[in-house]
């Protein structure tokens, strides 16, 4: 077959003179597929399917709001002859870290970019871990409440005291340095190293009745900075549409939690002190009334007012059970001092 005869089957016209080829009547007006609208929609939405997919699905597979109670702190986190108390600081902050990943300084490009619950309750840990810390560094780590600060518990509370939501890239200056969880790792090295210098006696830790005192008195500071938090919440009720109700609900229930876990390991600790001041009664309405915090899991967190019949308001009760666990605490700091 000539190529003339190939031409003329395939509907290929040559133009006189410069050979030019003549598009074929069956191609004529049809649009490339990024011209066409339908097309071009069609790619949009499947775009759009797979980032709500990958976000949605993916926030909800990852979402781990870890509140176990049972939680105990195990090696390196707690040497033989070492504080419970210590320990169990770097063991939460171990497990939010390094077990569960760190959540809050993750940035668009991670599926968890855009989940807030667990953000949120892992930097209620962290706030109440750190308030534990200035307390034992200001306080409890020195001979008497004398004496230079442990240098191990003066880093650490320094690693912790570093912002939460900072990723490799940052928006500020210096925009380009080490990420949150960089520092919270550095801490919680220290705070194992501390603990580790207690079990060897080579460092202050001195469970007596005033360093107990101190240490409750702050955790009940920690939680009446939680307890304002909900009362300025409430005070623009936005019922089941409040986006912003389970930011502080699960931020609060986060301090609660790591509060309940360093009072059950401090209540070893101080075992003998508790018993011969008779306030075990106390201390166990005090970590009740923080288990009943804990043991809230609303499937949405909604912030109705104060007359709703049909809104509940779950800020409203997680801060009635946060007031009376700060009552016993005063109630407990009380029988300490007498």
């Amino acid at each position: 077959m000539t190529w003339a005869a190939i031409k003329n089957s395939l509907g290929i016209k040559s133009s006189s003179g410069h050979g030019d080829v003549a598009a074929s009547p069956a191609l004529e007006g049809k649009k490339p597929w990024f011209k066409d609208v339908g097309s071009r929609l069609s790619v949009l939405i499947a775009l759009f399917a797979l980032t709500q997919a990958y976000y949605g699905l993916g926030a909800m597979l990852l979402s781990t709001i870890d509140d176990n109670i049972s939680y105990r702190p195990s090696t390196p986190d707690l040497p033989a002859g070492g504080s419970q108390a210590v320990a169990m600081v770097s063991a939460l902050m171990n497990r939010e870290v390094n077990v569960h990943g760190w959540k809050p300084s993750q940035p668009w490009l991670y599926a968890s970019a855009y989940m807030d619950n667990m953000p949120n309750y892992q930097q209620g840990i962290l706030l109440t871990s750190r308030a534990f810390l200035l307390e034992m560094k200001d306080y409890v780590a020195r001979l008497r409440g004398t004496g230079g600060t442990d240098p191990d518990l003066d880093q650490a509370f320094s690693d912790f005291s570093y912002a939460p939501d900072v990723w490799f890239f940052a928006a500020r200056f210096p925009f380009l340095g080490a990420s949150s969880p960089h520092f919270y790792r550095d801490g919680i090295s220290h705070v194992r190293a501390y603990n580790a210098r207690v079990a060897n006696h080579q460092a202050v830790y001195e469970p007596r009745v005033d360093t107990l005192s101190a240490v409750i008195n702050r955790l009940s500071l920690s939680l009446g900075d939680a307890s304002n938090d909900i009362k300025l919440r409430m005070a623009s009720p936005g019922g089941l549409l409040d986006t912003k109700a389970d930011d502080v609900f699960y931020r609060t229930k986060g301090q609660a939690y790591a509060a309940l876990m360093l009072l059950q390991a401090m209540r070893q600790d101080y075992d003998r002190i508790i018993r011969d001041r008779a306030a075990a009664n106390v201390w166990a309405a005090m970590s009740d009334e923080l288990k009943s915090i804990v043991n809230m899991k609303p499937f949405i967190v909604s912030n109705g007012s104060s007359d709703s019949t049909l809104v509940a308001n779950h800020l409203a009760i997680e801060g009635v059970a946060l007031e009376r666990a700060r009552q016993r605490m005063r109630e407990l700091q009380n029988i300490l001092q007498q």
